[in-house]
Formats: C-alpha cells, structure tokens, sequence
C-alpha cells in the first residue's frame, strides 16, 4: 500500500540522515538552546533536537528588546541570571547558546560547522529602510540585517499570546 511504501521511505531517509550526522559529530541524542538569527533581531531563535527529528521555532523576545518593567525585579536571582547572560549594552542578551548531549561528540566539527553559520560582516544588505549601520564598530553591522530567503517563516503571532 501506498502509505507503508512512504513509511519506509521516510524511515530510509531518516537513517540515511542519523548515519551522515554520526560519521560527520559522533552520535548526537540531544541538542537544544537559543540562537540570534540574522534579520530576527527582537526574538529569540529556539532551537530543539532528538535524533532525527529538528526544530527551530520562536523561542519568545529577547529582554534587549522589552520594556524594563518587564524584567526581573533588580536584586532577585531571576535578575542576577539575566545580568549574566548580558554581553554590553549593545548585544544584551542576545547570543548563541546550544547544548550537545550524546556519544564520543566531535566538539571541533561541531564548533566548525556552527560557525559558519554565523553570518559574516558585509554578508547580507541591510533591511530597506533601515539606514546606515549604528552602534559599535565591532557589533553594530550586526543589526538590522535583511536575510531575503527566510526559511523560518513569519514568527509574530507566536508572540501575539505573549502580549508583544
């Protein structure tokens, strides 16, 4: 029948793809965090990995981008974690930050392939409208990006419950 044929076509490919992983990192179980994605500067890239099966999907706003109402109250523990995490004035919370759980792990082919994903100054235009680059030499460029074949697709109504 039809559908057992692709069952075992998606089964095929799922093993073709877990053999590939595991020749290329080692045997990767898990892998989860949080990511800045290009042109997606306001929210957080939420990344979630089991075997075979991925995901990147909206993982909220990042505090750079919220009203100071909104964080933890100064002097609490939720607000020390989030001090933490900050990299400047500039950046804020804004960062990569990706977990690795599984068997004899490639850490440097990892670390490799991670960084070239990350988007390279002069890389991509800036969005239309945007203006010319502010903020610090170093981080600046890094803002207001136009990343024209998005694959993630629009994320604003994930944020609609959450009131942003």
């Amino acid at each position: 029948d039809e559908e057992a044929d692709e069952s075992v076509l998606r089964e095929r490919e799922s093993n073709r793809r877990q053999k590939r992983m595991r020749k290329a990192f080692g045997n990767i179980l898990r892998s989860k965090g949080y990511m800045w994605i290009a042109g997606r500067d306001r929210y957080v890239g939420e990344w979630s990995q089991s075997g075979a099966v991925g995901e990147i999907s909206c993982g909220g706003y990042w505090y750079a981008t919220a009203d100071k109402e909104e964080w933890p109250e100064p002097g609490t523990e939720p607000y020390e974690m989030l001090m933490a995490d900050f990299d400047g004035e500039e950046l804020c919370d804004r960062r990569q930050e990706i977990v690795f759980i599984g068997q004899k792990l490639d850490r440097a082919a990892i670390t490799a392939t991670l960084d070239a994903c990350q988007v390279k100054r002069g890389e991509l235009p800036r969005k239309p409208g945007s203006g010319e680059a502010s903020g610090s030499e170093e981080h600046g460029w890094k803002f207001d990006l136009h990343f024209p074949k998005d694959p993630f697709g629009l994320w604003e109504s994930c944020l609609a419950s959450q009131g942003r």
